[in-house]
């Protein structure tokens, strides 16, 4: 009978460790990339203002509000395009990423 060495065997609880490590550092870095971005529009919110002017500026944040209303009428599906070709194409299966 071959044994296999040592470390070729994969501890479950390792992984596990390492997946729920991964998990909590990229949700700092999603969560870090939400406060860098609100940070960033806060201190550009007076040169805005100051550049464009107050009417323009209206403009530019009904513009602004438009486009985040047309963003909902994604509902998501370029994110599950992304998700289930991925997944088919891990599986082999052509046909249904058509």
């Amino acid at each position: 009978m071959i044994r296999s060495p040592k470390f070729l065997k994969i501890n479950k609880q390792d992984e596990e460790e390492k997946t729920s490590k991964k998990l909590i550092r990229n949700t700092a870095w999603v969560y870090a990339g939400f406060i860098f971005n609100t940070l960033i529009g806060i201190a550009l919110f007076p040169f805005i203002i100051n550049h464009l002017g107050k009417d323009a500026y209206g403009v530019f944040a009904i513009v602004g509000v438009v486009i985040g209303y047309a963003s909902l009428l994604d509902f998501g599906i370029g994110t599950t395009l992304v998700k289930f070709i991925a997944e088919y194409n891990v599986k082999k299966d052509y046909e249904k990423n058509i």
